[in-house]
């Protein structure tokens, strides 16, 4: 299964994921905060930017004309591997782009 999510935010996001994925937020062994962004269960590319409208270049395409704006929010991309999670509270959080910008591989 895989989720496109976005949150209001970075914490929201690390909230819910660490809810539906126990240990997705840890420490490291001088207690500054880890991700686990991915083990045999999940993986999870984090914090996508997401383009509303790309930036205008001039016409040697070399200088922004108009910077890209960019779509408010927190947004990941999340599969889970393992049939035995229930990633069912993530759905409301799921945006299920016609095109998404980035995907697994």
């Amino acid at each position: 299964m895989t989720l496109f999510l976005k949150a209001s935010n970075e914490a929201a996001m690390k909230t819910a994921l660490n809810d539906v994925f126990p240990g997705f937020v840890g420490a490291d062994e001088n207690g500054e905060e880890m991700l686990c962004v991915y083990n045999h269960q999940w993986a999870v590319d984090w914090d996508i930017p997401i383009v509303t409208t790309p930036a205008v270049f001039d016409e040697a395409g070399e200088t922004v004309v108009e910077p890209a704006v960019m779509e408010a929010g927190f947004f990941c991309n999340v599969i889970v591997h393992d049939a035995e999670i229930d990633a069912s509270s993530l759905n409301a959080l799921d945006q299920k782009p016609a095109t998404p910008q980035r995907v697994f591989a």
